[in-house]
């Protein structure tokens, strides 16, 4: 690629995905940084001006592209069995919020942004899988699939989030644990022990010191707002609700914690049901695990062991895929 063409690429790079809703930058990595997209129209990068941005050997590539000229009706017929098969089988990956279970899903990207060694690399899977005839669904599929993980389920798979899920119960019982003994001085007749007194809360941010509030007004008000009236009925209400929280909050997201495992199932269901791999004698052959690894590759989706370690080696993603689609619901 010459120079023209690397400023060609760059500018289609910066005003396509803001003028274009179908166009889509899958995420790139030079000698300058990460970038990934962060929604339909822009990046998220890490330079100051578009021209600190790097050189990158980036290609535009058309999907689902209709002929020059009639007749049409073998491309609308196949585009529109194209659009059930995603609607049939992608459902459960591709959509999350209640609003968009409503409607029927349609090709929300028809050009794509994407490193020339990642096409080349899904292009030269898709050949060795014998299924050029469904090249650019999968591609798209390679787009979609990142676009959702990067949305709604990278969050949940980073280790601050996993530690958050594991350490929650032990802070709902210290939270209540504060109100009980914050509520004790209001128990306690004017002969009685001294209650416990809370003489000091604390403020901990990440990139200042920590602030200290002591004055027992504003501790009083601070403890008030936590449970507002401290009636013995809404204390009652507030505990179970804290001690429900963990249930409440965090179990919806395991159901995204199992994305690639969900994702894999349907991949190989597809793979298995509507091409030439439904008359393979096995139910995983290695060609379609290959393909739906390179997807994953090409997503940038890590594959991880069961210690949460990113697998590098080749033999060992296909092995881990293999156990993902083959393990019980």
């Amino acid at each position: 690629m010459n120079e023209k063409e690397r400023k060609k690429i760059e500018r289609r790079l910066w005003k396509l995905p803001r003028n274009q809703r179908w166009a889509y930058v899958f995420e790139f990595q030079t000698e300058f940084g990460f970038f990934h997209p962060v929604d339909d129209y822009g990046l998220e990068r890490d330079t100051e001006t578009e021209a600190q941005f790097p050189k990158f050997n980036l290609v535009t590539r058309k999907l689902f592209k209709r002929p020059s000229r009639p007749p049409y009706d073998e491309w609308i017929k196949n585009t529109n069995r194209l659009q059930g098969l995603l609607n049939d089988y992608f459902r459960e990956v591709f959509v999350y919020s209640q609003m968009d279970k409503l409607f029927f899903l349609d090709f929300d990207i028809t050009l794509i942004i994407i490193p020339k060694e990642d096409l080349a690399k899904l292009e030269k899977t898709i050949k060795k899988s014998k299924l050029p005839e469904f090249q650019d669904f999968i591609i798209y599929l390679a787009a979609k699939i990142q676009k959702i993980f990067i949305k709604e389920i990278e969050h949940y798979e980073s280790k601050e989030y996993q530690k958050q899920v594991k350490n929650i119960k032990d802070e709902c019982d210290k939270i209540i644990r504060v109100v009980d003994l914050h509520n004790q001085k209001k128990k306690y007749g004017p002969n009685a022990p001294h209650p416990p007194e809370l003489k000091k809360i604390t403020f901990s941010f990440d990139k200042v010191k920590n602030i200290s509030i002591r004055d027992p007004v504003i501790i009083l008000r601070i403890m008030d707002a936590i449970v507002p009236g401290y009636n013995e009925e809404r204390l009652n209400q507030w505990k179970g609700d804290m001690e429900s929280l963990p249930e409440q909050i965090y179990t919806p997201n395991h159901f995204k914690n199992q994305y690639k495992i969900r994702l894999s199932k349907v991949l190989h269901k597809f793979f298995i049901e509507q091409t030439r791999f439904k008359s393979s004698r096995s139910k995983t052959p290695n060609d379609l695990i290959s393909l739906v690894v390179t997807l994953f590759e090409v997503a940038k989706i890590p594959i991880k062991d069961k210690n949460g370690e990113q697998v590098i080696e080749n033999s060992r993603k296909i092995k881990i895929v293999r156990n993902w689609i083959n393990a019980r619901k």
